[in-house]
């Protein structure tokens, strides 16, 4: 499983490092992360992940209810590691498609409008298995449209009964073009 997730880890890496020549930090404020947790339909937690190096930037405390870490010890991989195994080839597919949303298909200018979005299920700390919505929106970009910080909330809607889904979308935060349900199987959108 660690060499799966090292694949899309990888994949991340060529697809958006290469583009960001400089490392900048992203300045988040109380008022956003409050903010941004009101808004979760369950338990969930919350970080901005920097693609220069995929460093996280800032970690909510909540991911500790998941890792039972503290949030300053929490690596990007430490997330991916608790993904279900059978999860992983979605996932490496989903980021993919997202990849190709934002710099191929999408203009550049577009890019900050649009936020994507999809499901699936990790086994936490406890042992116990949930299902995640995970939603990713780009707070900076590079000149070319590349996305620089992304804002990730993975939220537990196990509650809803809802299940993984072999599918991502994309959400126009601005009431454009939306496209929902987007299948990963030809890697592209």
């Amino acid at each position: 499983m660690q060499e799966d997730i090292e694949k899309i880890s990888d994949f991340w890496k060529k697809t958006y490092s290469s583009q960001i020549r400089e490392y900048r930090g992203f300045e988040i404020s109380d008022d956003f992360k409050r903010f941004a947790s009101v808004f979760a339909l369950g338990h969930s937690y919350l970080y901005i992940v920097n693609l220069h190096d995929f460093e996280l930037e800032y970690v909510s405390d909540s991911v500790e209810l998941f890792t039972n870490k503290n949030p300053g010890e929490v690596k990007l991989n430490d997330l991916l590691r608790m993904i279900l195994p059978e999860e992983i080839d979605n996932i490496n597919l989903k980021s993919r498609v997202i990849s190709d949303f934002y710099t191929s298909f999408l203009e550049k200018d577009l890019v900050l409008a649009y936020k994507n979005m999809f499901s699936y299920r990790l086994k936490d700390v406890n042992g116990q298995v949930r299902t995640m919505l995970y939603q990713a929106i780009p707070l900076s970009v590079l000149e070319n449209g590349t996305p620089e910080h992304v804002l990730c909330i993975q939220t537990d809607v196990s509650h809803l009964k809802v299940s993984s889904t072999s599918a991502v979308s994309f959400i126009n935060m601005n009431g454009g073009e939306c496209y929902f349900n987007i299948d990963i199987s030809k890697r592209k959108i």
